[in-house]
């Protein structure tokens, strides 16, 4: 498989989700690049704030911090609909400073709404129209 500079970046955040440390001679072969370029899109995760802790010796490695989760990249159709009816439900009944924050998360996920077909009643809006 031929990756991209992204799709290596992805890739890398996937397997450090996945096992709990692996080491740069792994990561290499995976991503099909020497043990510097690893290093390199290690810090670019770094750089985004992904908190990835490494290890030298013989038993180094690098590993997400402990406990660190990474919201999932990708939504099913019925988890973005339950995100967006959650979201009005806490716009419609919330303090103002939760509408906000509600509205923030729909306009990350509206992009998504492009590809899937919601009930009509389902829409994303600012908290002032609502």
């Amino acid at each position: 498989m031929v990756y991209s500079p992204a799709g290596r970046l992805l890739t890398l955040l996937d397997v450090l989700q996945s096992r709990p440390s692996v080491s740069a001679t792994d990561l290499a072969d995976r991503l099909q690049v020497e043990t510097r370029s690893v290093r390199r899109y290690i810090l670019l995760l770094q750089d985004m704030g992904i908190p990835v802790e490494s290890r030298r010796g013989r038993y180094g490695g690098y590993r997400l911090r402990r406990g660190y989760k990474l919201p999932p990249l990708m939504l099913t159709p019925d988890e973005i609909e339950a995100a967006v009816l959650g979201a009005q439900w806490v716009a419609g009944r919330g303090d103002p400073a939760l509408a906000r924050f509600s509205f923030g998360a729909m306009k990350q996920v509206s992009p998504a709404l492009a590809t899937i077909s919601l009930p009509p009643v389902i829409t994303v809006s600012s908290p002032s129209s609502t």
